[in-house]
């Protein structure tokens, strides 16, 4: 005798976990799609765009109704959600917004305060080249290698402001003592 199990249903919550691995590999391709749009013109370009904003747009709503005001405040994320929600609010306002806008009353011209402000959105947009960072966070090894690389940098902060703080003393030490004659009267001193 067979049991017919039947599967459970999909959750909200589920739904939501799964959205950060598929949106990693929706960014990998936004970056490479972005790559190919700055040196190939093609119309497929406009629409690809549309689809992937699409889909930022709605993974952005998920996790807001998911996570709340925590997806803001939390201390270990909410500065890169934040970033991301930003980044896609730029993008909705130059290509949804803006474009509306302009069908809307008709202008065509680039004079005036709407140009300055699509053309600040636009700067805005190519923010989201940084989408790639939620790559590498995503991607434990290669977010392990980041935090090396940045805590090495720190360390090699100080390593440069030593560096700079020797070579300035010896400077002047050098510049009193034997370009002012202080330590040899003449270059004929020096002994060979």
């Amino acid at each position: 005798m067979q049991s017919h199990k039947r599967a459970a249903p999909v959750s909200f919550k589920g739904i939501v976990r799964g959205i950060p691995s598929f949106a990693s590999v929706v960014i990998l391709l936004n970056a490479v799609i972005m790559g190919l749009e700055t040196d190939i013109q093609s119309p497929i370009w406009e629409w690809t765009e549309q689809m992937m904003l699409s889909f930022f747009v709605l993974e952005a709503v998920l996790r807001v109704r998911h996570r709340g005001w925590e997806f803001f405040t939390s201390s270990e994320d909410g500065g890169w959600n934040i970033l991301d929600m930003t980044i896609v609010a730029a993008g909705v306002i130059d290509d949804w917004v803006l474009k509306a806008w302009s069908f809307i009353t008709q202008s065509s011209h680039r004079g005036g305060g709407l140009s300055k402000l699509m053309t600040l959105a636009r700067l805005l947009r190519l923010m989201r080249i940084l989408r790639l960072v939620r790559v590498v966070r995503a991607i434990r090894p290669l977010y392990m290698l980041a935090i090396g690389v940045v805590r090495a940098m720190q360390s090699m902060f100080w390593v440069l402001v030593l560096t700079f703080v020797a070579l300035y003393a010896l400077a002047i030490l050098t510049t009193r003592a034997i370009g002012r004659g202080e330590l040899l009267n003449s270059m004929h001193d020096i002994p060979e």
